[in-house]
């Protein structure tokens, strides 16, 4: 199972670890290994992947599930941001 690692602050992470928050916004970027693997699960349910979040202020980290990813689009799914991904998560 792949694992991807990304840091995150404060009160974002604290939201992510009481089920609040269940999505995160990331600006794409070609030359990180983790955005190109993104990119190939574009559109895909219940990828399963992980998803390790690490707080830098205090190193503590947290896991969730990558369920789907996708660019940001408006309610019609017309395309809004293309440089932005969002990957939506679930608990594990």
């Amino acid at each position: 199972m792949k694992t991807l690692q990304f840091k995150t602050v404060e009160p974002f992470y604290g939201m992510m670890k009481r089920g609040e928050k269940t999505f995160d916004i990331r600006k794409y970027d070609p030359k990180d290994s983790r955005f190109r693997a993104l990119s190939q699960v574009l559109n895909t349910e219940n990828i399963g992947w992980l998803v390790e979040f690490t707080n830098p202020a205090d190193g503590e980290t947290w896991y969730m599930r990558l369920d789907s990813v996708d660019y940001l689009k408006d309610k019609e799914g017309f395309l809004v941001q293309p440089e932005w991904m969002i990957m939506y998560l679930m608990a594990l």
